[in-house]
């Protein structure tokens, strides 16, 4: 098996309560979710309206898994140690 594959097959995990705290936080949540509404957050996830998602699948650990339409630019999956790194660019991708 792939990494790649091992990656997409992890089981996300519920947020923390810091994670959720970072999450709000962060300057273009609530621009993404309450005022364009093109995110939504669920316990273990964030979602686009085109079904990207964060999530996170261990301790330092945060998986974004891009739809189709873009993996040309950032490929199926990207995994980040930080969740702080994973929102930027899960919030300011193109």
């Amino acid at each position: 098996m792939s990494i790649t594959q091992q990656i997409l097959q992890a089981t996300a995990r519920n947020w923390t309560t810091t994670e959720e705290a970072d999450i709000c936080c962060h300057p273009d949540f609530h621009d993404a979710v309450e005022v364009k509404r093109w995110v939504f957050m669920e316990d273990s996830y964030l979602s686009t309206q085109t079904r990207d998602k964060l999530e996170a699948i261990d301790d330092n650990a945060y998986r974004i898994t891009w739809a189709t339409d873009l993996h040309n630019e950032y490929g199926e999956v990207i995994v980040f140690s930080t969740l702080a790194q994973a929102l930027e660019l899960f919030f300011n991708h193109k």
